[in-house]
């Protein structure tokens, strides 16, 4: 009698091995919500620590910009306001030079002795407050320190202009003052120029009363103009001498 054959199987050799490893390696699911919780919160604080981290060295790296640039500023503001005390320690002799050569011009009084020479008018600086306002650190200014910079500055520049007005008035008064034998069109544009350098020079001094008083507290040590050796000034009496 013949051996009774087994029943083929359906499953091919092999896949019950395949199957038994397809349930050995299923993912196990989350075991509980505070489990999960607590994997989401370990995340969400290694995130806000990192934060926290890149705001400190951002903050840190402002706070050294600024303190640069008020050290530079500093330096700039101080130049400036020795220049101007150096302008202002002329003004009694220039208003006294003006007096002189408007009563020679008016005919009622007689000509200077000597040479009209021009006086020493320091041009003031703005270029360390241009490249920090180009940029991105004054941004970084409290609001009151950045209002405070921007008034002095915008004084300094208009300031400028004064000197620079009142320069271009006693170039005209040095022209026509050393003429040899100046007719009287000379001198009618002298006593134009005369009064030109006047209204500048009342401008100029106006605003270094404003000047000195926002602009010293906000100084730092360092040097005002030389004085250059051989510049041509009104007279020794007439030359602002600046403080060191």
């Amino acid at each position: 009698m013949a051996a009774e054959q087994e029943p083929e199987s359906d499953t091919a050799p092999g896949d019950e091995a395949v199957e038994d490893a397809m349930h050995l390696h299923k993912p196990k699911p989350v075991g509980a919500w505070g489990e999960f919780l607590s994997e989401i919160g370990v995340i969400v604080v290694g995130i806000l620590i990192a934060l926290a981290l890149e705001q400190s060295v951002e903050w840190l790296h402002w706070r050294r910009e600024i303190a640069e640039t008020r050290q530079a500023l500093g330096l700039e503001i101080t130049y400036n306001v020795k220049a101007i005390e150096a302008l202002d320690a002329q003004n009694t002799c220039l208003r006294q030079q003006l007096d002189t050569l408007g009563a020679w011009a008016s005919g009622t009084a007689a000509r200077p002795v000597g040479p009209v020479l021009l006086p020493l008018l320091y041009n003031l600086q703005t270029s360390t407050w241009d490249v920090a306002n180009s940029g991105q650190v004054v941004a970084h200014f409290p609001l009151e320190m950045r209002v405070t910079y921007a008034r002095l500055f915008s004084r300094f520049g208009n300031q400028r202009d004064a000197i620079s007005d009142e320069r271009n008035a006693w170039v005209q008064i040095v022209a026509l003052a050393n003429q040899a034998k100046p007719d009287p069109e000379e001198l009618r544009r002298l006593r134009e120029a005369v009064g030109v350098a006047r209204i500048w020079d009342a401008r100029r001094r106006f605003n270094s009363v404003n000047i000195l008083r926002t602009g010293s507290p906000l100084g730092t040590a360092g040097p005002g103009p030389d004085t250059i050796a051989g510049v041509s000034e009104i007279s020794a009496s007439c030359s602002g001498s600046p403080k060191s």
